[in-house]
């Protein structure tokens, strides 16, 4: 199984020749969802005390604060990427690269 690391190439053409193949997991937050968003689909939205649970118990491959909202990567959401058998991208804001990664 292969665990891909991206980060906004400046040319996206190989992105696109295997797009097929890669997926970007649902990202678990603590904040409110927004107009237009869609539960699941552009991330699972949590309280902030479930966030902290999971984080407890090392659920996340990543995870930050960001702007008093936790963001992280559920190992979870990786397996099930991987369990279809494609190759999971984790899909970072810039900040998020100087957190500890489980």
């Amino acid at each position: 199984m292969h665990l891909v690391w991206f980060f906004s190439p400046s040319d996206p053409l190989p992105v696109l020749v295997f797009f097929s193949f890669f997926f970007a997991g649902t990202a678990d937050t603590s904040r409110l969802v927004r107009p237009g968003e869609v539960a699941g689909h552009d991330y699972h939205f949590v309280t902030k005390e479930e966030f902290e649970r999971d984080v407890e118990q090392d659920r996340f491959l990543e995870h930050r604060e960001l702007k008093g909202h936790y963001y992280g990567t559920s190992f979870s959401a990786i397996k099930t990427i991987m369990e279809s058998g494609n190759v999971p991208v984790l899909d970072l804001h810039p900040q998020v690269c100087a957190c500890s990664f489980n």
